[in-house]
């Protein structure tokens, strides 16, 4: 059995820390620590599966060069287009038209672009996302 090393990854980690995301990334980093799995934030150093928390321009450039080295892929969902539109981030209500443009753009209104790139695809139950 090859031994996992895995490069974790959250795109604009740094606007993120304080977020639910960024709770879920941080709990993510103490659960391979406490189960003794190597993992790493540097994407230079050679693993042998990417695991991406936020999908955005950069995570799906990333997937497709590690799909490319045959590499497994995993994606966590933590947040769908639609829930802009239901009011569940209203202080980014003026942003809403923006956000959904860029959700279209990068053709993750259902994840179902990265859903294909993913080995692993991660969820908590949600209203609006329907597979």
């Amino acid at each position: 059995m090859i031994e996992p090393r895995i490069t974790l990854y959250c795109e604009n980690y740094n606007a993120l820390k304080g977020s639910g995301m960024g709770v879920a990334f941080e709990r993510q980093k103490n659960i391979l620590l406490e189960q003794n799995i190597f993992f790493t934030e540097d994407l230079s150093i050679p693993t042998n599966i990417f695991q991406a928390n936020t999908p955005g321009l950069r995570t799906l450039w990333l997937m497709k060069k590690f799909k490319k080295q045959n590499k497994k892929i995993i994606i966590y969902a933590h947040v769908v287009a639609e829930q802009f539109e239901d009011g569940s981030f209203r202080f980014l209500s003026p942003l809403k038209p923006l956000i959904k443009k860029y959700f279209s753009y990068i053709n993750i209104l259902n994840f179902r672009y990265f859903i294909k790139l993913a080995n692993f695809f991660l969820s908590l139950p949600n209203n609006h996302v329907d597979f």
